[in-house]
């Protein structure tokens, strides 16, 4: 496959580079209907790390790739804030308002 943004895909190992990923926090998310990488990818990645207590998959029934957003807006926040809040912490600052 040709290089995307100077990356040759063909030549990328996420599953090798999964060794060096242990005791990290993962949320992977995976659609169902993604034609570009198949589910399946998402899912022996996660077998890889399952046994991690911060290592979760999320598969997301008719999202395209990179859709999840587009299929559920509320949960996919909803997954993604609590994987931040949870592996970053919550700040105690109140937020700045935006004008």
């Amino acid at each position: 496959m040709d290089a995307f943004n100077g990356l040759n895909v063909d030549k990328v190992a996420p599953d090798k580079s999964l060794e060096n990923w242990k005791e990290r926090p993962l949320l992977l998310i995976a659609g169902t209907a993604d034609s570009t990488i198949p589910m399946s990818n998402s899912q022996l990645l996660y077998n890889e790390v399952k046994s991690e207590p911060d290592a979760s998959l999320w598969i997301v029934k008719r999202a395209k790739h990179v859709g999840a957003y587009e299929v559920n807006p509320k949960m996919y926040l909803d997954k993604v804030v609590a994987f931040f809040t949870r592996n970053l912490g919550q700040t105690k600052r109140k937020p700045v308002a935006v004008q």
